[in-house]
């Protein structure tokens, strides 16, 4: 099991986030960073495709992740989220 920290940024991007959403963008926002906290932990390269350099990303509508994992000190540290718009489904 791996720690989960939040560098300041990440913080930041996350509360700007939820304060822009409507109440059914906010819940949505609430389960999808519980959701992604216990990815995180449990299972991040599973979880997860690689990026440049130690950089990995994780979806969870409507969340995008960026983060790192140390796995010698058995850390994930999050640097970056952002919201997306999941693919609509053709009818």
């Amino acid at each position: 099991m791996y720690s989960v920290v939040w560098s300041q940024t990440a913080v930041k991007d996350l509360a700007e986030i939820w304060t822009r959403g409507d109440s059914e963008v906010r819940e949505a926002i609430t389960r999808a960073n519980a959701a992604l906290a216990q990815r995180l932990q449990e299972e991040p390269f599973e979880a997860s495709e690689s990026r440049e350099g130690n950089n990995r990303v994780i979806f969870m509508a409507p969340l995008g992740v960026l983060f790192q994992v140390d796995i010698d000190a058995g850390r994930v540290r999050v640097d970056h989220v952002w919201q997306f718009e999941p693919p609509r489904r053709r009818s």
